[in-house]
């Protein structure tokens, strides 16, 4: 989540649709500030404090609109909590970047799937897979046996799930609740981001693409797949449709 003080506006954290790029472009070093984290510090100082405040704590990067609002009314009652924000968060505009729902569970099966063997979020999605005698001696072999459709079926389908999966199969329709919320096509991102800099007076640049290589969700997705998750996240692509048309 980036907020700009200064301009009073908020782009939330999608996962996977170029937060990591927006954080790193040109328009974050002149004008934006990654308060998240900011956020993410004071949360645990009131936490550390026993002063609860009912919000989680892993959702601080990625949280929807209401989360913050939720959060800035909060910690805005303590006295020298009041500047937090120059003006009430309830008058800033608040953004979003939208993507295709496949593409975008395609790059969240392709980041499962590159961490190391033994650790890591493919471990955890498949945790009773690897609950098996002995298995250490052939974990890369039954790390390279798990597909990008089992893995987009296992994440999809099921439901407790440790909360940085949960994270990365939300669905992007969670932050456009609020109907404050301004969606960003990902498909055109860097002439989105140039009409929001001109509205607020940034100086243009080029966004930074931090991964060049050219994933095609149909060379790993079987049509079967594709259909589940057109009919999982039929919600995503109503909202991904209507800012294409």
């Amino acid at each position: 989540m980036i907020i700009s003080n200064k301009n009073k506006f908020i782009i939330l954290k999608n996962p996977k649709t170029a937060g990591i790029s927006l954080h790193k472009s040109y328009i974050s070093e002149i004008s934006f500030e990654h308060t998240s984290n900011r956020f993410r510090d004071l949360l645990k100082f009131f936490n550390d404090k026993n002063i609860q405040f009912n919000i989680p704590y892993a959702g601080i990067h990625y949280g929807n609109y209401q989360y913050y609002v939720d959060f800035y009314n909060k910690i805005s009652k303590f006295p020298y909590m009041e500047n937090i924000c120059d003006s009430n968060i309830l008058d800033y505009d608040c953004y979003v970047v939208i993507r295709n729902p496949i593409d975008r569970l395609h790059s969240v099966c392709r980041h499962i799937k590159s961490k190391q063997p033994g650790k890591g979020l493919l471990h955890l999605l498949f945790e009773n897979e690897f609950k098996v005698d002995n298995f250490s001696s052939d974990i890369e072999s039954l790390w390279d046996s798990f597909s990008f459709d089992d893995i987009a079926l296992k994440l999809i389908s099921c439901q407790n799930v440790d909360p940085r999966l949960g994270l990365l199969k939300r669905p992007q329709s969670y932050y456009c609740t609020n109907t404050k919320v301004i969606k960003l096509d990902y498909s055109n991102l860097q002439k989105e981001v140039d009409n929001l800099c001109s509205k607020y007076n940034i100086p243009l640049g080029t966004l930074p693409r931090l991964n060049t290589e050219q994933h095609r969700y149909t060379d790993n997705f079987s049509e079967k797949v594709i259909n589940q998750i057109k009919k999982v996240y039929a919600d995503d692509f109503q909202i991904y449709n209507s800012i294409r048309s």
